[in-house]
């Protein structure tokens, strides 16, 4: 009866986990073309009113970001949240900085934006490169977002590509925050080749997180806050940002229940072994950073990271031996979206499906794959151009 019982619950998990996969491929392949098609058909409005285009842009982000969110609820992931209040701060300039462990990371930072604010599409991020041509990077090209290549100074997606598409991008297209990864890297990619240049170097030496580069860092704080390297201008144009500049660091802090990670596969299929994750917030002003060297940076870093790793271990300790009567414990707030607001944004993609089928349907394909060619070519040159210039 128990080997009946366990083959029972085997062929459930299977058939759910396939269920849940065919969603996600599904909404990938119906909804991600259809967002990318629908802005690039409304591109010449962004050229005679770049503010409706955006606009329309933010809305339809906003709506596809939602379905992220819709995988998390069907995998029963739970999200809690401690620390500062953020709300506040979703309409002042900041800098966002967070410890990485997984590709579930990301989902998870934007369905508690999505739930708190659904600003999410006043966010840009800092991405390694190698996401630029998944359906999520195509997305993340068209709104902004930045990619970099790791390692690399002053070639294309290297540093010093990364401060010029900042200054083409974060203000013209009235960005809020900037979210970086300072560690670079997966945590179980990255920690023993992390500890033995700590050890090398005379860095403290961590075991729950990652010693945290400041590359991309140092590039943000000199181009977007206030510093003598932040008055640049591009193509000769001098950009009114005073009041625009960056004002508040956010120190997030995520933590997967028992130290036990899970990616975004196990979320497209629902097959984790934990579902709880839980991020602290720390809000500081940014004017703390008062040294935009490596070495300052660094250094102020690092005291966030050790704050990082005792909060860690912390976390760790209290999945041994819980603590359901610690005022801590009792102060979470656990980050929810209705599940009817997260149907209507799933409804909304799918008549924007439904639109650009019968919308494209009437164009002849010919005409279409030269207008895309066309348009790619244009963009690719003036990107390369604004890059050079």
């Amino acid at each position: 009866m128990a080997s009946r019982t366990t083959t029972s619950s085997s062929w459930y998990i299977g058939l759910r986990a396939c269920a849940f996969l065919s969603l996600t491929i599904l909404d990938n392949i119906i909804f991600v073309p259809s967002f990318l098609a629908t802005m690039l058909f409304l591109w010449p409005v962004r050229l005679v009113a770049p503010k409706c285009y955006w606009g329309i842009e933010g809305f339809l982000m906003r709506h596809l970001a939602m379905t992220l969110s819709l995988w998390m609820w069907l995998a029963n992931v739970e999200v809690f949240e401690e620390g500062d209040d953020i709300v506040r701060y979703f309409e002042e300039p900041c800098l966002v900085i967070a410890n990485h462990q997984s590709t579930a990371d990301v989902p998870i930072l934007v369905h508690v934006i999505n739930a708190l604010s659904g600003y999410c599409y006043k966010v840009m991020w800092v991405l390694d490169l190698m996401f630029r041509w998944t359906p999520f990077g195509l997305i993340c090209q068209l709104h902004g977002d930045l990619f970099i290549r790791e390692g690399k100074e002053s070639q294309r997606y290297g540093l010093g590509d990364l401060r010029a598409q900042l200054m083409r991008k974060f203000w013209p297209r009235r960005r809020r925050w900037i979210v970086v990864f300072p560690e670079g890297g997966f945590l179980r990619k990255r920690l023993e080749s992390s500890q033995q240049y700590a050890k090398k170097n005379g860095y403290p030496i961590y075991n729950h997180v990652i010693l945290p580069r400041t590359g991309a860092m140092q590039v943000v704080l000199e181009t977007c806050s206030t510093s003598p390297r932040s008055n640049h201008s591009v193509n000769g144009a001098n950009i009114e940002r005073r009041q625009q500049q960056l004002r508040y660091v956010i120190d997030v802090t995520m933590a997967y229940e028992g130290g036990r990670t899970f990616g975004l596969w196990e979320i497209c299929t629902g097959t984790m072994a934990q579902k709880r994750v839980i991020l602290r917030y720390r809000c500081r002003d940014i004017s703390e950073i008062n040294d935009h060297s490596k070495e300052g940076i660094l250094k102020y870093l690092c005291e966030l990271w050790s704050e990082k790793e005792e909060w860690l271990k912390a976390m760790l300790e209290e999945a041994r031996c819980p603590k359901t009567g610690d005022e801590e414990v009792a102060s979470r707030r656990r980050v929810v979206i209705p599940v009817e607001c997260l149907l209507f944004s799933h409804g909304i993609m799918f008549l924007l499906s439904l639109t650009c089928v019968i919308v494209f349907g009437l164009v002849n394909i010919r005409w279409l794959s030269a207008a895309g060619c066309t348009f790619w070519l244009l963009r690719a040159l003036h990107n390369r151009w604004c890059c050079t210039a």
